[in-house]
């Protein structure tokens, strides 16, 4: 009788630690720590951006404990503050700037700082981040530093 007891303990507690990871790793992969680090920016409304269309990388990054964001638009730095929740994927950006230097093409920075505005929900899917509109429409899609 002792052997079944120690058994089902055994058992048991073998559920429970099963249970328990598989509990954290959903509470990782569903918090807006997940957003944490900086993220190279590929397309913009549909248009994809590569190394040789601006100046400078462009990227976005996010602060997520000192709720920031920062990045690059091509010539000149962006910032602003951050605020997400990952319940229901909303992500929005408030008192956006940007340094403001002349650059030769402005094109790729122009078209970036308008987009911004209309983010409001954000995925993330693996090493890929895609932020959208409060309709669904892929406004920004960037791939995660490494």
């Amino acid at each position: 009788m002792k052997m079944r007891n120690f058994f089902t303990s055994l058992c048991l507690c073998a559920l429970f630690a099963i249970m328990y990871s598989c509990g954290t790793s959903d509470k990782a992969s569903s918090s807006v720590d997940a957003l944490q680090g900086e993220w190279n920016i590929i397309v913009v409304n549909g248009q994809s951006i590569g190394s040789g269309d601006s100046e400078k990388e462009v990227f976005i990054g996010f602060d997520v404990k000192e709720k920031r964001m920062y990045g690059c638009a091509g010539c000149n730095n962006m910032f602003g503050s951050l605020d997400a929740d990952a319940g229901n994927g909303s992500i929005s950006f408030g008192n956006v700037g940007s340094t403001r230097m002349m650059c030769a093409d402005m094109k790729t920075e122009d078209m970036l700082l308008q987009a911004i505005n209309g983010v409001a929900r954000y995925e993330i899917d693996g090493n890929t981040l895609m932020l959208k509109s409060a309709d669904g429409k892929e406004i920004l899609k960037a791939n995660r530093k490494k």
